[in-house]
């Protein structure tokens, strides 16, 4: 019976925490405040994705990753996600381990209504430091070395080559994260 409750507990949560597939359809179309963010992720074998939030929105203590926008999948490729215009971060590093990143520290950019919106190629460069045991526990602790190149070209040629219909469509600007 522990492990039936056990089961729909972290089902639960799995459903309160996986957002909405943000991945844009190679035939979509964007709303009237709507761009499309396309960025190369990679972040090592640690983590599995990482959350987008709302400029001055975001994580907290309280609510933990409610509020976020839109995730990342770390894939060693690219992702695009449709999202209002505004200014946006990347915090909340979830997988094997979880890591806040506050606002001030996070990669920031900005959506352009109506354009593709490329980010930059963002490698997390997750790897294990060391580790220590905690009572019964192995705590683990892994270095994030956050880079950004920006391959422009590439990005285009990818997206023109997967999304044809949206290339045709949207003017591709460049909108690199920043720190």
């Amino acid at each position: 019976m522990k492990h039936v409750a056990l089961l729909i507990f972290v089902i639960s949560l799995t459903g309160c925490a996986t957002p909405q597939k943000q991945s844009v359809d190679a035939n979509a179309h964007l709303e009237n405040n709507e761009g499309i963010a396309l960025v190369h992720f990679s972040c090592g074998k640690v983590l599995n994705m990482v959350s987008i939030y709302e400029t001055g929105k975001g994580w907290n203590k309280y609510w933990g990753i409610r509020d976020r926008v839109a995730y990342l999948d770390c894939t060693n490729g690219y992702n695009s996600l449709s999202l209002p215009e505004g200014s946006y971060y990347i915090s909340s590093l979830l997988g094997k381990a979880f890591l806040h990143i506050p606002e001030e520290e996070a990669f920031k950019f900005k959506i352009e209504a109506h354009k593709i919106n490329y980010i930059g190629n963002i490698n997390l460069a997750t790897q294990y430091a060391s580790e220590h045991k905690r009572g019964p526990t192995t705590v683990k602790n892994y270095s994030l070395t956050p880079h950004l190149t920006d391959k422009r070209s590439a990005a285009e040629e990818y997206f023109k080559s997967a999304k044809p219909s949206l290339s045709e469509q949207y003017s591709f600007t460049t909108n690199l994260a920043y720190k």
